[in-house]
């Protein structure tokens, strides 16, 4: 067993729940019912959601347990395909999990595999998705394509009720100095 795929067992035990829950609970947006555009939580009350929401959703339950995640569009240049996953942050690594195909990446031990290496050696990727392709492009095409330098946490972050109160507590104007009536 290789070191570098080893994460706790509590944190994979947490997120490989998050990650069943949201794929066996938000289920793609149904024929005839409209896509509603709006917070995670109302997706998961409604139990249904396009690909970006579906990935929203784990990016929210995963960011109220306490791991940096976010969601990230991956667009390959000169075409229209694109790729809506969840990247989560544990330790120093990323991972990544595509919750409307039901993948997520694990070496035949269990482990999870880290993005780093699964950009690093292209079988790990094959291993897990086959032949799939999406709009005609192969599915490591897109894992090669995610900008690390442009991933961020901070929409999730905010999502979480603390962090919506903090900013509100400092973003609103100092009540105690404006005159009195």
């Amino acid at each position: 067993m290789r070191k570098y795929w080893k994460v706790s067992r509590v944190t994979k035990k947490k997120i490989l729940r998050l990650f069943r829950w949201t794929v066996e609970n938000i289920k793609p947006v149904p024929k005839g019912l409209p896509v509603v555009d709006d917070h995670p939580l109302n997706i998961i009350i409604r139990g249904y959601g396009a690909e970006d929401q579906q990935a929203e959703v784990l990016a929210l339950l995963a960011s109220y347990a306490g791991y940096p995640t976010g969601v990230q569009r991956i667009k390959l240049e000169g075409g229209s395909a694109e790729l809506r996953i969840t990247l989560t942050k544990m330790g120093h690594r990323l991972f990544v999990f595509d919750v409307a195909r039901k993948i997520l990446y694990q070496n035949t031990s269990g482990h999870l595999i880290d993005l780093q290496h699964l950009r690093s050696d292209q079988r790990l990727i094959q291993a897990t998705v086959g032949e799939i392709k999406i709009e005609g492009h192969r599915y490591e095409r897109f894992l090669q394509a995610i900008d690390e330098n442009k991933i961020s946490f901070y929409r999730m972050q905010m999502q979480n009720p603390w962090s919506r109160l903090k900013m509100a507590l400092f973003t609103t104007s100092d009540l105690s100095s404006s005159p009195a009536h």
